[in-house]
């Protein structure tokens, strides 16, 4: 045969197994713990094997009786890509990481129920540019905490719903931070919260988001920015009666970028900073108090 022949047949069949193998599907996983809260550790999963990325894995539900099994904990950044998911269930559905990718070059997903807790110290929902993510936090007891960064939409398309008393807790906070992402989160219904720091909705030139607080939803922050970037586009929207946007520093609205903010159906932002519209000059001075229930475009 060929020697030329045989080298492009070999780089063709090794091409194919490497869009097989990436197109492969995941393996459904559950957290059993039997050895220790290694993340990675093939024993501690039922059945046994290393996570990958493209697994489905459960964390929980485990029966109200101990021992309880270790939560599971990793140093190492996790990705949950390719359309993997994992899924926190139950008070003992508790995972610790430092760095937690929903969502990097493909679609991965999240869903923390019937109180699953999961810390983690940064977080992305979908990162890069052709990543896609979303993340659904429900139900009392169910909680999201990031220590550090959070990210809606880093250069991808990322989706975060809280609802049915859902809690997300965040350091600082951004939806849709570079070029071409788009990024949406929805708080919806009483006893729905997002608390973080500093929040910023459409932060980067081409970048899209959009904030919804709806049904009686809180967003708690310690500053806000629409449409913060040249050629960036923001959206907030608070309705419903109940619904807020508590800002305890200034509220920036379009500040170089597009920015609209609806308020509506007795919806309320409260903002305890300045107010900045259009080109950055402050309305009002330092210390000026907003808080609104009428209708705001």
């Amino acid at each position: 045969m060929n020697k030329g022949h045989s080298h492009i047949t070999a780089v063709l069949i090794a091409a194919v197994l490497s869009v097989f193998i990436a197109e492969a599907p995941g393996a459904s996983r559950n957290w059993g713990g039997s050895i220790d809260s290694d993340w990675f550790k093939a024993g501690n999963w039922s059945p046994s094997g290393a996570p990958a990325s493209t697994d489905d894995l459960t964390i929980g539900p485990y029966l109200p009786i101990p021992p309880y099994p270790p939560r599971p904990s990793t140093t190492l950044p996790v990705f949950v890509d390719g359309g993997g998911s994992i899924s926190a269930v139950s008070p003992m559905g508790r995972a610790y990481f430092d760095d937690l990718t929903i969502g990097d070059i493909a679609s991965g997903s999240m869903d923390i129920t019937l109180g699953g807790d999961v810390i983690s110290d940064v977080g992305y929902v979908g990162r890069q540019s052709t990543g896609s993510g979303a993340v659904n936090v429900s139900g009392g007891g169910s909680v999201w905490n990031n220590s550090s960064f959070l990210y809606i939409g880093c250069g991808g398309d990322g989706e975060l719903l809280v609802q049915n008393w859902g809690v997300v807790i965040s350091d600082s906070s951004y939806i849709a931070t570079n070029l071409g992402s788009s990024g949406s989160a929805t708080v919806t219904g009483g006893g729905s919260t997002w608390t973080t720091g500093s929040l910023s909705v459409g932060s980067t030139a081409g970048a899209t988001g959009n904030l919804t607080i709806a049904d009686g939803g809180l967003v708690s922050s310690s500053s806000g920015s629409i449409g913060g970037a040249s050629l960036s586009s923001g959206w907030a929207k608070v309705t419903g009666v109940d619904s807020q946007w508590s800002i305890t520093g200034g509220l920036s609205l379009g500040s170089n970028g597009a920015g609209k903010l609806t308020v509506g159906g007795g919806g309320k932002v409260s903002a305890d900073g300045t107010l900045y519209l259009g080109d950055g000059n402050p309305l009002g001075g330092e210390g000026q108090s907003i808080s609104t229930a009428a209708d705001l475009l």
